[in-house]
């Protein structure tokens, strides 16, 4: 059985360095790109630190080996993020779970040695908790996020690979839980590699596949013109009455999916999803959305007859839901705050 299982990990092993490699040529030099080759290395650690024989490794190498383990569940939700999240960024409420996510598990780390059992046993479980806690933040992202993504790949890739990793990585940790730190059977370790050499080599099958631009974490400026190529004639009509259908105003209708849509247009989902993202450029629903309502709020702006207006109030009228996701979007695609560009803007009209 020792040997069985030193030869899956082996195999474990191999995959993840691999599926780094994979990753990075697929986003090198981007934000996805190094989370995801972290998140490889992560896996990869975790194979070797689950095993049993790791405590015979020399401590200069097992202690950074041990911290990528350690934070794997925390590399795991960076990449998910950013992959899934296309305007995810590392602002304060980030820092905040990176610091205390990273500071829980290097302090059971730093104690997982000494002669503390209680502390030893309170810092395992906190650690295991708080994995749990960012790994089904991210099975919840992927579910809510699904309707709204207009990447084939993507799609795939949620309901697939990842969904299947954090999924599998519940069980591991609430085993783990339930093993309260007592050493795990041989046979149960032996599965337990064999079970994340198979999501790795299900991965690398998908990751063959993906775009370049899905794991770029560079979003395009859509434009007026397709950004590429419709696949037939039947989905440049199809772009061309999407577009007319947003500026007829549909855009404020705060309950519009792709779905509906689609039953609008009486079109399958499917190819409406392929016209806007692979025609008009956008990688997500909500931004095809945001662009127009953020174009009716910026006429809205400039217009001195609309000047006592609130800027909620316009902001809400084109469909927004409240004014914090409106904040973002309109700084993220014009730079400025609404309320800085209503000023140049009534400024210049003035002039």
């Amino acid at each position: 059985m020792i040997i069985l299982d030193a030869i899956i990990r082996g195999g474990g092993i191999g995959l993840a360095l691999l599926l780094c490699l994979l990753v990075a040529r697929h986003g090198v030099g981007s934000r996805n790109g190094l989370f995801g080759v972290l998140f490889g290395l992560g896996v990869g650690s975790y194979l070797i630190c689950s095993a049993s024989w790791a405590l015979d490794i020399h401590p200069y190498i097992l202690t950074p080996l041990l911290s990528l383990c350690v934070l794997n569940p925390l590399l795991f939700w960076l990449f998910a993020r950013s992959l899934f999240d296309d305007e995810f960024q590392l602002e304060r409420r980030e820092w905040a779970i990176i610091i205390g996510a990273g500071s829980v598990g290097l302090f059971w780390l730093g104690i997982r040695n000494t002669d503390l059992p209680l502390m030893v046993n309170i810092s395992t479980i906190l650690q295991q908790v708080v994995g749990l806690a960012l790994v089904l933040h991210i099975l919840y992202d992927a579910i809510q996020g699904l309707a709204d993504d207009l990447i084939e790949n993507r799609r795939k890739l949620r309901i697939g690979v990842i969904a299947a990793t954090g999924a599998y990585m519940v069980l591991v940790a609430i085993a783990e839980l339930v093993l309260a730190g007592q050493a795990a059977p041989q046979y149960l370790n032996a599965l337990n590699a064999a079970g994340i050499t198979l999501l790795l080599g299900g991965a690398m099958i998908l990751m063959t596949r993906l775009s370049d631009n899905l794991l770029s974490s560079e979003i395009k400026a859509p434009a007026t013109r397709p950004n590429a190529p419709p696949s037939s004639v039947d989905d440049e009509d199809l772009m061309a009455r999407a577009v007319r259908k947003m500026e007829s105003g549909t855009f404020a209708d705060t309950t519009l999916t792709v779905a509906s849509l689609a039953t609008q247009l009486r079109v399958p989902e499917y190819k409406l999803r392929r016209a806007i993202n692979q025609g008009l450029g956008y990688r997500n629903f909500n931004s095809f959305l945001n662009h127009y309502r953020i174009a009716a709020v910026k006429a809205a702006m400039a217009d001195p007859n609309q000047v006592r207006i609130p800027i909620l109030t316009l902001a809400l009228d084109a469909g927004f839901n409240s004014i914090a996701p409106f904040n973002r979007a309109f700084k993220a695609e014009l730079d400025v705050t609404p309320s800085e560009f209503r000023k140049k803007a009534l400024g210049k009209k003035a002039s």
